[in-house]
Formats: C-alpha cells, sequence, structure tokens
C-alpha cells in the first residue's frame, strides 16, 4: 500500500476548527487530523480494470429504486466483453437510434 497526505477535509488544513456555539475567537483542535492539518489516505494504485466473474451483460442505472435494487434492470445492455474492452453501455435516458 502507498500513502499520500492531503490537506484536512474537516479543517481546510488549520489544524483547528471554529466553534459554532461559542466565541468567535476560539478555536478548538480539529477531531479529524488532531491539530496537523493533514490527513494520510492509503492506496492501492490503479493498473488496470479487474474482471467480475459472472457478469454476462453491462447497464448504466436509470435512477429508480425497484424491488431488486437501485436501477438494477435500467436501459439498454452490452456485453461484459465489449465492456471490457472499453464500449461503454448508452445512457438508460437517451433513446436508441
Amino acid at each position: 500500500m502507498k500513502s499520500v497526505d492531503v490537506q484536512c477535509p474537516k479543517c481546510g488544513g488549520y489544524g483547528i476548527c471554529r466553534n459554532h456555539g461559542g466565541p468567535k475567537d476560539l478555536g478548538m483542535v480539529c477531531h479529524e487530523c488532531d491539530g496537523s492539518g493533514k490527513k494520510t489516505l492509503w492506496y492501492k494504485p490503479f493498473t488496470r480494470r479487474k474482471t467480475r466473474k459472472g457478469i454476462a451483460h453491462v447497464t448504466r442505472p436509470d435512477g429508480r429504486l425497484g424491488a431488486i435494487g437501485f436501477g438494477a434492470l435500467a436501459g439498454p445492455r452490452i456485453p461484459y466483453t465489449e465492456f471490457q474492452n472499453g464500449k461503454m453501455p448508452p445512457d438508460a435516458f437517451t433513446p436508441i437510434p
């Protein structure tokens, strides 16, 4: 795993947060970064998209919540092999010519 230090998203890199319920001139040590102003993100470098077993077709969600999941049966489908080769399925809201 690799790591990178990034600006703390909670305090914006200041290491302190304003106390919204208290005096305007009082800062509180950021609980997210413990006052350092940074967070360390751990990640695994991306090399290529992985293959998911058991998938035959790929589609895009249409945004509706259905009985078997969120947009699970939405839109036009393409074969998974075409998706693996870089083709993307058409948007669920775009009519197929």
